[in-house]
């Protein structure tokens, strides 16, 4: 009974730790593993997402097209690419937003620095991806195309403009990167991800061959990809849960040539794919039921008659039925409605002319100027609160001292005080009111006091870094103290992450080891 407790403890811990570790790590600038599985998924939302741009571009086409002839030169070429060359300049471009998210992840800009930067990441590829791909032939100094693209986000009465088409392009892609950066790398929410992504493609496509016109087969191109993309995508995230393989373990670095037969077994499957639609297709299908057409001739003739036996036994009822309702409708008297003219009044309000939400937005700048910057701001807001979100969740995991340090008389004082009450509660929820509860916040503490002084020398713990990896950083900040350390950070993730117990014993060995790590001079000399 008590292995089989230990055996489930640890698997929980396992796959807590596990999760911890996905939540923390970053997109790009992480494991190889981790990586491509973030490389895959943006694969996936760009190959589901572009049938929506496409479409909306040809609505928007016949505006489009009074613009002047390099610019509709540059969209025409930009619309008339094959769907392959699409889905990758889209892919390399939401690719460097994320890994420019990365990047500022890693320098530890604070709120709200971070935030300010990102929205002007965020202005800025708007601003140039609108200068390569619309105006690609002016000139350094001639800065005319950007009042056209402010001209396109406040002049929308005047007709849709590709600027603005561009700038929702670009919005949506750094929509994606605030909701992907500290994402659960989970099998459940890939998957669910992958079926979400796989509807919103099949609508997708639906809208470019049926609205927009476009052939067929642009569109089973582009669902190809996308299938491509995922099966890749939860083919990695499959083994990724199989990878950890004992405590506080994130999985080995994955081998190219695993790689090489993932890609090699998704490319199989849309290879056979294809082969089964050559074969299972409308034509295939009318020939097959078409051999077996005096069998349905036979079975047809069968039912027909089987349907006038019906009906000679229930026409007797029918013939009651229909005298019955022909005596109650003679006999019945009703209502004739008296017709009434409409008030005069009401008769000159309907002949009254009113103006149109749009009329108004024409005619009135100031008007259509204030809406525009109300729906500017919300946006705004809405990408500052994604980031925010991102960030609050990533400090949240991260902040795990459990013991105040100076004491302020700020608001955070309260806030400390709940989240510490909100890690006991957790820990009570997981050991009872017992010895291994106390022993569990020793450990705690004493992990979050080492942590303190290791920022304090130099060495703070990057805010999306779990503890196993952060052990470097340790030993570099008490030099010599490796083992020392390394038992402190197994035993914190067992405790943190887990429901494995530490007994009398072992929390005897951590207080020494604690002790000693901090009695020892900074540079490591005896």
């Amino acid at each position: 009974m008590y292995d089989l407790r230990i055996n489930s403890s640890t698997n929980r811990l396992v796959n807590r730790t596990s999760e911890s570790v996905h939540r923390k790590s970053p997109m790009l600038l992480t494991n190889r593993r981790h990586r491509f599985i973030f490389i895959f998924l943006a694969g996936m939302e760009v190959a589901w997402f572009l049938p929506f741009v496409l479409t909306l571009a040809a609505a928007w086409r016949p505006a489009m097209m009074r613009m002047n002839a390099a610019t509709t030169q540059a969209l025409d070429n930009l619309l008339g690419a094959p769907p392959a060359a699409l889905v990758l300049l889209f892919w390399l471009t939401l690719l460097g937003y994320m890994l420019a998210a990365d990047l500022l992840n890693q320098r530890l800009i604070l709120l709200p620095q971070r935030e300010l930067v990102l929205l002007a990441l965020t202005l800025l590829t708007m601003l140039g991806s609108i200068r390569l791909t619309l105006y690609p032939t002016a000139s350094l100094g001639d800065l005319s195309w950007m009042g056209s693209a402010f001209g396109s986000v406040f002049n929308y009465t005047e007709g849709w403009r590709p600027e603005l088409a561009m700038i929702i392009a670009n919005a949506f892609l750094w929509w994606r990167v605030a909701m992907n950066s500290g994402r659960d790398l989970t099998f459940l929410s890939v998957g669910v991800s992958f079926r979400l992504g796989m509807l919103l493609a099949l609508l997708g496509n639906g809208l470019l061959t049926g609205m927009a016109h476009q052939p067929a087969a642009q569109g089973v191109q582009y669902f190809w990809l996308f299938f491509g993309f995922g099966l890749a995508a939860i083919a990695l995230v499959r083994i990724d849960d199989k990878a950890v393989v004992g405590d506080h373990s994130v999985g080995a670095i994955l081998p190219w040539p695993r790689m090489g037969q993932i890609l090699a077994s998704v490319l199989a499957v849309l290879g056979l794919g294809a082969a089964a639609t050559s074969i299972y297709n409308p034509t295939t299908i009318r020939t097959f039921l078409g051999w077996f057409a005096p069998l349905w001739a036979f079975i047809g003739a069968i039912l027909l008659r089987m349907l006038a036996f019906l009906f000679w036994l229930i026409s007797p009822l029918l013939e009651w039925f229909v005298a019955w309702m022909r005596d109650l409708l003679a006999n019945a008297e009703f209502l004739q409605p008296q017709s009434q003219q409409p008030p005069a009044d009401l008769s000159q309000q309907a002949n009254q002319e009113f103006t149109s939400l749009a009329e108004m937005m024409s005619q009135w700048a100031l008007l259509r100027y204030c809406m525009v910057t109300l729906v500017i701001v919300v946006a705004a807001a809405a990408l500052w609160l994604f980031f925010v979100k991102t960030r609050q969740r990533q400090l949240t995991d991260e902040a795990e001292e459990m013991t105040a340090g100076e004491i302020d008389l700020g608001g955070n004082l309260l806030q400390r005080g709940l989240d510490r009450l909100r890690d006991w509660a957790a820990l009570w929820g997981r050991f009872g009111l017992s010895n291994q509860l106390l022993a569990a916040i020793s450990i705690q503490n004493i992990y979050a006091n080492l942590s303190r002084v290791a920022r304090q020398r130099g060495y703070p713990r990057p805010l999306n870094q779990p503890p196993d990896q952060y052990l470097p950083m340790l030993t570099l900040a008490f030099p010599a103290q490796g083992e020392r350390l390394a038992r402190i950070t197994n035993a914190y993730m067992r405790v943190h992450y887990g429901d494995l117990p530490v007994d009398e014993g072992e929390l005897t060995q951590l207080r020494s080891d604690y002790q000693q790590i901090l009695d020892a001079p900074e540079n490591g000399e005896a």
